[in-house]
């Protein structure tokens, strides 16, 4: 609901905690303007500039003619390079309309004839274009038909610079506006003052600020916010500083444009997200299987596999957020994935297909959906050291299932010289210890050389177990060739907690296997716990601690403080879980 002028009451001490806010904004808006004015007036000969190919998009804006605030009719073409701010396509299908800046301004890029094609939010971009302009709104105007024109990706996933905050003691002065126009702003503390209870899917709305100054909020059809609640309190939005007045001169109709909800600090999607890890917490602990297979879950994760894991009917990636991982299984989807590193947004009801926990999304269903939020975070995905000595602890792997792995030093035990289409191999790391390596036949391994040596690993860790419980079968599954390197081959280093994991749950014991652990830590006693034949010490690493009992090693132990590596099975006296070199 609109705020009235006369129910405001103003607190003296919020109101010069807003004001200092406000100037600190200004003055970090003057020293902007300041700058792009340099580039200004070095364009228009008072000072001096060499011609070049790529000029930047303040000295293309000093092209607008400071009374009409429109640019020159020219057919000169000019090439920049600048980064995309925008999430959608802003404009119908037949053409392509983003926003880009670059270190010194922003500018509108309305690509005739690119059938909706739009380089993705973090996109760097060159474009070759002349200047025109629509409704006052400044922009290049390539044409797809022109072999002159492109736009051409440079590089995808680029930090977008922060939004400038624009204070609207400012929106007065037009020329301050057209400077910035084009850029990526933010407006702080506004209220929208319409009488409705959601956002329309296309039209203006008004925002007012702590002092009543109000401006404009433009919603498009093409974004996701359309049929959002529309908040009650005061809110942050960002949005492109965009224009639309039609007639000389063009020194009004300046408006902010979000091309997402999450713009507007809202969520986006179809209900609360939830993590990953809460999912995987609805497994019944002994058969593993999901127990809520009809509720939908919206989650937000990126996504670390590079092709469609299964049939070109359906759709299968996986993807995780900062608690854990979970596969995708897109029924319909007709092999339609998203890439890899996008950050994407699922609703759907989670299943499970021979063990492996995913979400089960139907194409079909309005109420499922699988969305690309943005592209581009590939720096997120990290992935988690795989240890072989966890085989004993199905929770542990259970844990680990769905999110990005890496097996490091571990050799492929077969007599094959090449990997065939599809198929599981098996991998033996440093102590003897083996897990299975699964082959895609959509990946590119088939033909490719299976290597000698140790080699390090990266792929997602699948489940294939058809018998409940669902605790055996876990896989390591790369999606691409290069992810398979040439490793160190050195032992692998357990954490100590890793095994522990081993002992029996109900006596205690540890199992009986002859395979070597190697462990480091921190030696944490000060003398010899034993007879003087042999050493007994104890050590610990961030995860646990373990006692050491050193046969034949004639009272001789590490001291105190010392940092040892340890390699030796696992050994029991009368409680006391230790290893036995």
């Amino acid at each position: 609901m609109r705020r009235q002028p006369e129910t405001i009451l103003v607190n003296h001490n919020q109101l010069d905690r807003f004001l200092n806010r406000k100037r600190n904004m200004i003055q970090k808006l003057k020293i902007n303007l300041m700058r792009q004015v340099a580039c200004g007036l070095t364009l228009l000969g008072l000072g001096s500039v060499q011609a070049q190919d790529v000029q930047t998009i303040a000295e293309l804006r000093t092209a607008v003619d400071p009374v009409t605030l429109a640019p020159p009719e020219s057919d000169t073409l000019y090439t920049v390079e600048a980064i995309v701010h925008t999430h959608v396509n802003l404009t119908g299908s037949s053409n392509g309309l983003f926003y880009m800046q670059d270190e010194t301004a922003g500018i509108a890029v309305f690509h005739s004839g690119a059938e909706g094609d739009v380089p993705a939010y973090g996109d760097k971009v060159r474009v070759t274009a002349p200047l025109s302009h629509f409704r006052g709104l400044l922009q290049l105007a390539p044409d797809a038909s022109n072999e002159a024109h492109s736009v051409e990706i440079l590089s995808s996933g680029e930090t977008v610079a922060d939004p400038l905050p624009l204070d609207l003691s400012l929106t007065q002065f037009p020329q301050t506006l057209e400077l910035l126009e084009g850029r990526l702003i933010m407006l702080t503390s506004v209220t929208i003052t319409d009488d409705m209870e959601t956002f329309p899917n296309s039209g203006n709305l008004t925002v007012e600020d702590f002092m009543g100054r109000t401006f404009t909020l433009r919603i498009d059809s093409r974004t996701d916010i359309g049929g959002a609640a529309i908040p009650d309190g005061e809110i942050d939005i960002i949005g492109s500083l965009g224009q639309f007045d039609n007639s000389e001169p063009y020194s009004d109709g300046y408006q902010i444009l979000p091309s997402a909800l999450s713009d507007l600090g809202l969520d986006e999607g179809n209900g609360d997200v939830t993590d990953i890890s809460e999912l995987r917490a609805l497994q019944d602990p002994i058969s593993l299987t999901p127990t809520d297979t009809e509720t939908l879950f919206t989650v937000r994760g990126v996504v670390s596999t590079h092709i469609n894991l299964t049939g070109s009917s359906n759709g299968l990636f996986y993807m995780e957020d900062d608690t854990a991982g979970i596969a995708v299984f897109h029924a319909g989807a007709g092999g339609e994935v998203p890439a890899y590193g996008d950050l994407v947004e699922v609703t759907g009801p989670i299943s499970h297909f021979n063990g492996l926990l995913q979400l089960n999304p139907s194409a079909s269903n309005g109420s499922h959906s699988v969305t690309v939020i943005e592209s581009g975070h590939e720096a997120d995905l990290d992935p988690t050291e795989l240890f072989f000595s966890l085989q004993g602890t199905p929770l542990a792997f259970e844990a680990l299932e769905g999110t990005l792995v890496m097996a490091k030093g571990v050799t492929i035990t077969t007599d094959e010289d090449s990997f065939p289409s599809s198929g599981n191999f098996t991998l033996t790391d440093s102590n003897g210890l083996t897990f299975t390596l699964r082959i895609d036949s959509r990946t590119d391994f088939s033909g490719q050389p299976i290597p000698e040596g140790p080699v390090d690993i990266v792929g997602v860790m699948g489940q294939f177990d058809n018998e409940t419980p669902h605790d055996e079968g876990y896989q390591i599954i790369p999606t691409r060739f290069v992810d398979m390197t040439d490793g160190e081959g050195g032992p692998e280093i357990s954490p100590i907690l890793s095994i522990r994991q081993l002992l029996d749950p109900i006596n205690l014991s540890p199992p009986d296997t002859d395979n070597l652990f190697t462990i480091r830590g921190i030696v944490n006693t000060h003398v010899n716990l034993t007879g003087s034949s042999n050493g007994l010490f104890y050590m610990q690493d961030e995860t646990a601690g373990i006692a050491v009992f050193h046969a034949g090693a004639a009272g001789e132990v590490p001291a105190f403080g010392d940092l040892v590596e340890v390699t030796a099975p696992i050994g029991f006296f009368n409680g006391i879980f230790q290893l036995n070199p």
